[in-house]
């Protein structure tokens, strides 16, 4: 019978190990998911709404690093809504947190299974069908994140390398096939440029899906309780993440919108990144290998997503906002095995469901959607959580100040508050959003009913707000 128990987690991650954990998470979206903001905005509206974006990110990053250094437990972005607000947004947050990887991984998954089957399509292997090559992916990556913490952590870094060395691949077949007529393809409406073909308007449409070049690098700060040393770890490897995948958000755009078949076509299809690998290699090797260049950056984003999703959940389940049960820790590595199964199961079924619902309606976009709303909901309530705490709190324990401060904060949130404004009013985003709705009140009901009374003071979020309120009680720290 292995052991069993409810400990911290293990430190053993480095900022280079961190910032592979950032990379690996989120460079799949620079594979694919933010070309469809090229018919929102043209190229123009994309490359204003990147830097926006970027700014946006730029100033989280700064934020969470003071945050995730105050107070360094593995819930994130549910530990500062704790902290700030109480218990009733630290389950909002939760659930966003929760949500945004859960769909982010069912997202993912599916591109996994349609990659595998072009690759091995002349072999015995395609005829597994899809629903057995998902649960082979979601088994394997469920082993080595539950194996052991450190294997993770060097895995997701050689994935995040090899995922980068496929973009510099491309960057340098695409430099010389780049032709402005390509990149400036794509028709103006009257009275407006090609470089803003819907206008002004069009930047603020293109803004969700700028997103999705940075969504993710927030899981950084899940890792705190694992980081050796989080106030000189987390800050630098947050950076370091950041500026790695500015340079890959904007070599992706540039380059993958100025060669064949152009911004135009890219806006329209499902896997831009492999359309520009066949266009820049022209034959060079077979259609097959260079999806398995590709399937490098959906299997970086899936194994990182997988612990991302497992440590929410493990720090939700720790506190009692989920079954206390998921919270334990299997054997002498100390890995939330529990949690990183139930995740497994959880995004298995749904991506089930959500086969069964593709002949009614489009899934992966449904699923992408509803993934960058749950993150803009955390994201929003993140830079107010870092305010509130500045304010609240000014005397708290910061091993790590952002230089940018509040300012910093506030410019963050009014960017990220826009990008959601306009995500709430795209039609396209309506279902998504009824969709999350619904589970929000289902979470919100349940711990209301039911959850609120299981909650476990003795977990660390718990404590550390809790020892915050004293403090303010006894005149230690105010609002002053």
């Amino acid at each position: 019978m292995p052991e069993i128990k409810t400990l911290e987690l293990s430190r053993k991650a480095n900022t280079l190990l961190l910032s592979g954990l950032a990379v690996s998470a989120t460079i799949v979206g620079e594979f694919s998911g933010w070309n469809a903001g090229l018919n929102q905005g043209g190229i123009g509206g994309m490359l204003i709404a990147t830097l926006l974006v970027a700014v946006m990110f730029g100033c989280l990053a700064i934020s969470l690093a003071e945050l995730s250094t105050s107070m360094p437990f593995a819930g994130g972005a549910y530990t500062y809504a704790r902290a700030a607000f109480g218990k009733k947004i630290a389950v909002i947050v939760g659930i966003s947190q929760m949500l945004e990887y859960i769909f982010a991984l069912a997202t993912i998954l599916v591109a996994i299974g349609m990659q595998f089957r072009v690759i091995f399509e002349d072999s015995f292997l395609s005829s597994l069908g899809e629903p057995v090559i998902w649960a082979i992916a979601l088994l394997f990556f469920a082993i080595l994140n539950a194996s052991d913490t450190k294997l993770f952590f060097r895995s997701a870094l050689i994935l995040a390398i090899s995922s980068l060395i496929v973009l510099i691949i491309f960057w340098f077949g695409a430099i010389p096939k780049f032709e402005m007529s390509q990149f400036l393809s794509i028709k103006a409406m009257a009275g407006d440029s090609e470089w803003l073909p819907n206008g002004l308007i069009g930047i603020a449409w293109a803004l969700p899906f700028t997103v999705w070049f940075f969504l993710s690098i927030e899981v950084i700060t899940l890792a705190s309780e694992e980081s050796i040393t989080p106030s000189k770890n987390i800050p630098k490897a947050l950076m370091l993440a950041f500026i790695i995948l500015l340079i890959s958000a904007l070599g992706v755009l540039i380059l993958n919108s100025g060669v064949a078949p152009g911004a135009s076509a890219i806006g329209s299809i499902d896997a831009p990144l492999l359309n520009g690998l066949e266009s820049v290699l022209d034959g060079a090797i077979s259609v097959k290998v260079i999806t398995a260049l590709v399937l490098v950056g959906a299997l970086a984003g899936f194994h990182s997503t997988v612990y991302a999703a497992s440590r929410i959940v493990f720090s939700l389940a720790r506190a009692g906002y989920l079954p206390i049960r998921l919270s334990y820790k299997c054997g002498s590595k100390g890995t939330p095995k529990l949690a990183i199964y139930f995740v497994s199961i959880l995004v298995y079924v749904l991506v089930l469901v959500t086969e069964y619902l593709a002949e009614h309606i489009s899934v992966v976009s449904l699923l992408l959607n509803m993934s960058v709303l749950a993150a803009m909901i955390s994201y929003i309530i993140s830079f107010l959580s870092y305010v509130v705490l500045r304010v609240r709190y000014p005397l708290m324990e910061r091993p790590y100040k952002s230089p940018l401060g509040i300012t910093g904060a506030i410019t963050g949130l009014i960017i990220v508050s826009i990008a959601a404004i306009f995500m709430f009013t795209n039609g396209d985003f309506r279902f998504g959003l009824i969709i999350m709705t619904c589970i929000y009140l289902l979470f919100l009901f349940l711990f209301f009913v039911v959850g609120k009374n299981l909650i476990d003071k003795n977990a660390p979020e718990e404590i550390f707000s809790n020892n915050l309120k004293a403090k303010v009680l006894m005149g230690k720290d105010s609002h002053d």
